[in-house]
């Protein structure tokens, strides 16, 4: 059996990545072009630059990826890229340069959601991982405490209302003037400083609450700072920078651990950006141990954007039965969430698809009958023809297998040419074999414009 290949592409922020995955949980390359140095001298990511950027990075690592690991357009098995959570004009580069090399190469491309990409790096630095098991995602946009059911199921418990975790390291970094990013150089202070100099808030939220809100201490770190520089008082960056961190950590890990004993799963992932947080880490490590759960975290390469784990993540939709649209869109705000509704809303479609498929079957066999006694009684040779055509092809119809949304799609989409020539013909031959063609068509419409919108493939 021949090796299958996974290209993965990321772009959805300032990192331009490309990897290329062997199999299934073998990573051959991982590139990553960093824009950091330039964007720090903004305090943080300018959308345009970064875009650019893209531009000029994306294909020359396309082409190092592929020397690299030896291969040519044509050994690539399957394309992987991001099509959101990010930046609109960075997720527009990735997908541009995914869709391109999907049809040049004639290999099918599958979209991956950004945030699920950072549950399934973990699969790459842990062999042995399996679902089911809980993971905490925690990014500069994103907070989420999941419950990762299967390989491609998930049920989000908790999420962030207002600041996520990362977004909050970064302004209060900001504030400190410590530059970008924060989350590193906020971890590296802080191991100097208090952590219990400064009594910061812990928000938890309602009672049984697992969402997340990190604004009230942001604010709350950004006026106790305020107060000291309005006070004329010295105070030390680092034990604020050590109070400002211990309370993020103890909100994400009280609130992990709880729903770890509340799910009765024994496996804990970390993952994302602030997966790198060597506190966070720790404090998880030693709860883990305590309560005899397996943690499991990747290194630091893996917790910051890279197309590794948008391969591995395109790799495992693929060997689920999914495949994007060449006419894939990009989506800036989309959320895990949303990948469970996809399925839910994907199985209803199906559902209703293959209903309407016995309706046309129904008709195309009762039509082409209706001809053939027609062409019968009359002695029409065209009608007989016809009339046993449309008996053929509602069997076969009947006969065919489709559990594939993204088979549904494009079988429908190319249908159009297919009926329209059957409308002339039915049309001179008998006008009442187009109940059949009519319903058809009708049917092509809500796969096209209702039933199958692209979130839901």
């Amino acid at each position: 059996m021949s090796d299958f290949y996974t290209i993965g592409i990321e772009t959805s922020c300032d990192d331009s990545c490309v990897a290329i995955l062997k199999n299934e949980r073998d990573l051959v390359v991982n590139l990553i072009s960093s824009q950091i140095d330039i964007h720090t001298l903004f305090g943080g990511v300018v959308p345009e630059i970064a875009s650019r950027k893209h531009l000029e990075a994306i294909n020359p690592l396309i082409e190092k990826a592929l020397s690299d690991a030896n291969l040519n357009y044509s050994d690539i098995d399957l394309v992987s890229v991001t099509k959101g959570p990010g930046l609109m004009g960075s997720l527009l580069v990735g997908i541009s340069a995914g869709k391109a090399l999907s049809l040049a190469a004639n290999k099918p491309m599958i979209g991956a959601n950004h945030m699920e990409g950072h549950i399934c790096a973990n699969y790459l630095a842990h062999k042995d991982l399996k679902p089911p098991f809980v993971t905490l995602v925690v990014s500069g946009g994103h907070t989420y405490l999941v419950k990762v059911k299967s390989y491609t199921d998930y049920e989000v418990i908790g999420k962030t209302r207002d600041d996520a975790a990362g977004e909050s390291y970064d302004k209060v970094a900001r504030k400190m003037g410590l530059g970008y990013p924060g989350g590193p150089k906020i971890d590296k202070l802080a191991k100097e400083g208090n952590p219990k100099a400064v009594d910061f808030p812990r928000v938890m939220l309602e009672k049984d609450s697992y969402d997340f809100s990190f604004s009230g201490l942001k604010t709350a770190v950004i006026n106790y700072i305020h107060q000291m520089e309005q006070k004329n008082i010295d105070f030390d960056k680092a034990d604020v920078a050590a109070s400002f961190q211990d309370a993020v950590v103890d909100v994400l890990v009280e609130k992990s651990m709880r729903l770890i004993k509340e799910s009765g799963y024994d496996k804990l992932a970390l993952s994302g950006g602030v997966a790198a947080n060597s506190r966070l880490r720790g404090r998880l490590e030693e709860s883990c141990r305590e309560n005899n759960i397996k943690f499991y975290y990747p290194p630091i390469e893996l917790c910051t954007d890279n197309a590794a784990m948008i391969a591995m993540t395109g790799y495992l939709h693929y060997q689920a039965g999914e495949v994007s649209d060449k006419f894939m869109k990009v989506y800036p705000n989309l959320e895990i969430w949303f990948m469970r509704r996809k399925k839910r809303d994907g199985d209803n479609s199906l559902k209703k698809y293959n209903s309407m498929k016995k309706i046309s079957t129904i008709l195309w066999i009762l039509t082409g009958l209706g001809v053939l006694g027609f062409g019968i009684y009359f002695k029409e040779i065209f009608e007989i023809i016809f009339g046993i055509a449309g008996v053929i092809y509602g069997i076969y119809n009947h006969r065919t297998r489709i559990t594939s949304l993204t088979a549904i799609s494009r079988i429908e989409k190319n249908k159009l040419s297919f009926l329209a020539l059957c409308i002339v013909i039915y049309s001179l031959v008998n006008p009442l074999a187009n109940i059949a063609v009519i319903y058809d068509l009708f049917k092509r419409d809500y796969v096209i414009n209702g039933g199958f919108d692209e979130k839901t493939l």
